[in-house]
């Protein structure tokens, strides 16, 4: 496993590769810096050390703040290999993985042993799938990989199509004792999909690897799903860009946060254009539809025992559910607030619960060149 080692200096531009791998993962621009302390401390003997490693189809990025390069260097050496091992189980494009055996054919109707961090899986998202009515749903992959077909050939997949891999499709159809780490597949057909929430699990594990080293300053994104700990040195916290109300604007507010998880879904960067329609990367599982309205919805979720995964999910319910009925999910989940960006004729508007509110937001400002940061957010799930 290999990473790259970013020096306490001035951002540098990323090299190509960089460059061609985020357009590849469909992210839009986040600006992550600090934010400037009211009133700033003496000067602390921690360093800046940045890191990037390419996983889950994305750029893994992590800033640690360390007395030593050396420590640093070991906690992301882990955090990265941490990160690989989960894309090794959660990937439902490797037929080895855990999640692809788990729904083989002959482990039908037959309880499976699952691991540890399925069962963490299972049971953050679990609550989600049924308060939302099945609008995040885990067992979606028929749905999912007809779509990425559709998106392929440019066109929506045929509706008879669509009802076929609608009969595989139900949370429920996947019976769980987590008590006795199990899982059972109750028809054949079933295939998961984890992309609503493995990158979320997994800057969490990438932060928790961190943590377990002693290292509590740190900022963990996967892609655009950004987890943080305790603030900078001598900071109030980091910030987390919010999307603009126009979809190829930068980001002109941030968020405060601190031990927290931010996420973005939406469509400014994968969809389907079709007979005058726009079809969103996100499914709803309870339709076999592709999300149509447009909608850019941010999470923000703090002080659980899953900021990352909760966030993630939570984003891609809320997205699936709209502007009208996302909001009152949130209500059930007391840590969580969302920012909907909604688009009209008359130009976008802007829903904020009122758990988002409490959160600071404060207008993008320039960033020192030895403090700034930048991540990607990938609003596209």
């Amino acid at each position: 496993m290999s990473f790259k080692y970013h020096p306490m200096t001035a951002p540098q531009r990323p090299p190509a590769a960089s460059r061609a791998a985020a357009k590849l993962a469909l992210a839009a621009l986040l600006c992550v810096h600090l934010l400037p302390a009211a009133h700033p401390l003496t000067a602390s003997p921690l360093q800046r050390f940045e890191y990037e490693h390419l996983q889950m189809a994305t750029w893994f990025r992590l800033v640690i703040y360390a007395p030593e390069r050396g420590i640093a260097d070991r906690a992301a050496t882990a955090a990265f290999a941490r990160v690989d091992a989960l894309n090794a189980a959660m990937s439902d494009f490797l037929p080895d993985s855990e999640v692809s055996r788990l729904t083989a054919p002959e482990h039908v109707k037959t309880a499976v042993p699952i691991s540890e961090d399925l069962c963490r899986v299972f049971r953050c998202a679990r609550p989600i799938e049924q308060n939302s009515g099945g609008a995040l749903d885990l067992t979606a992959g028929p749905l999912t990989q007809l779509w990425r077909r559709a998106r392929e050939r440019g066109v929506p997949p045929d509706p008879d199509a669509i009802r076929e891999a609608r009969r595989a499709v139900g949370y429920e159809l996947l019976i769980l004792d987590l008590t006795r780490s199990s899982a059972t597949p109750s028809i054949p057909g079933m295939r998961l999909d984890l992309g609503a929430v493995a990158k979320g699990y997994a800057a969490d594990c990438a932060l928790a690897e961190c943590r377990r080293r002693g290292l509590t300053r740190v900022l963990a994104n996967a892609g655009g799903e950004v987890v943080v700990g305790e603030p900078p040195p001598d900071q109030q916290g980091w910030l987390v860009g919010l999307p603009a109300p126009g979809a190829k604007d930068p980001p002109d507010e941030c968020l405060v946060v601190a031990n927290s998880a931010v996420s973005t879904s939406g469509d400014q960067n994968q969809f389907l254009a079709y007979g005058g329609e726009r079809y969103s990367h996100v499914i709803d599982p309870r339709t076999g539809n592709a999300v149509a309205h447009g909608c850019t919805v941010t999470v923000v979720v703090s002080n659980t025992d899953s900021d990352g995964l909760i966030a993630d999910a939570l984003a891609t319910a809320v997205n699936a559910l709209g502007p009208e009925h996302g909001p009152a999910l949130l209500a059930r989940f007391g840590p969580a607030g969302a920012r909907i960006i909604r688009p009209s004729p008359n130009g976008p508007t802007t829903i904020t619960t009122p758990e988002f509110r409490r959160w600071r937001v404060v207008p993008r400002q320039p960033n020192p060149p030895d403090q700034m940061g930048s991540a990607m957010t990938n609003p596209a799930r």
